[in-house]
């Protein structure tokens, strides 16, 4: 993590809470646009998807025009190569990879940079912060163990967001004997 660029972040994610709806809703507006631009100028698999439906990033003008986006299942993703499913600028193997459980049927594979991990970190703070987290708290995160850190954060190391990492496989168990 890139504690500037989180700190940035939260800040900004923050602020957002004190924005008027007419403000937000623009804000969402932007970034949604700017998301349909990037994903048919840089990721092969949406640029196909969204030629065979007919649609170009200039057709996305409100939020009433998202139902003319093509539905893409999870199934579409995963018959992908990874290069396919990736912003074509970067190299895979630079991306963070991430599974997901595959509670489905058979986990996905998703990719991420520093950035987006640093924003996610943000979003993280913000809901606790929001819902009366204070730093030196303790918590428990109850999840998949293969997700679990390897090692502590540099917040951890300082004694801030101390986290204590329960396996969702044996609250599965337990449910499951009594």
């Amino acid at each position: 993590m890139v504690l500037p660029r989180m700190l940035f972040y939260l800040g900004l994610l923050r602020r957002n809470l004190r924005l008027k709806p007419f403000e937000l809703r623009n804000l969402q507006l932007k970034r949604l646009r700017a998301l349909v631009r990037h994903a048919y100028e840089n990721v092969a698999f949406y640029h196909r998807k969204f030629r065979e439906a007919g649609i170009k990033p200039d057709d996305v003008l409100g939020l009433d025009d998202l139902r003319k986006l093509p539905v893409v299942t999870k199934f579409e993703i995963q018959a992908c190569s990874f290069n396919e499913v990736v912003d074509r600028r970067r190299d895979v193997n630079s991306l963070v990879k991430k599974t997901t459980s595959g509670s489905t049927g058979i986990p996905l594979t998703v990719f991420a940079d520093q950035r987006v991990e640093d924003f996610y970190a943000a979003v993280w703070m913000r809901a606790l912060f929001e819902d009366g987290l204070r730093v030196r708290d303790k918590m428990a995160v109850i999840a998949d163990p293969r997700t679990f850190p390897k090692k502590k954060t540099f917040f951890q190391r300082l004694g801030v967001s101390k986290r204590d990492y329960v396996s969702i496989f044996i609250l599965q168990i337990s449910s499951w004997l009594c």
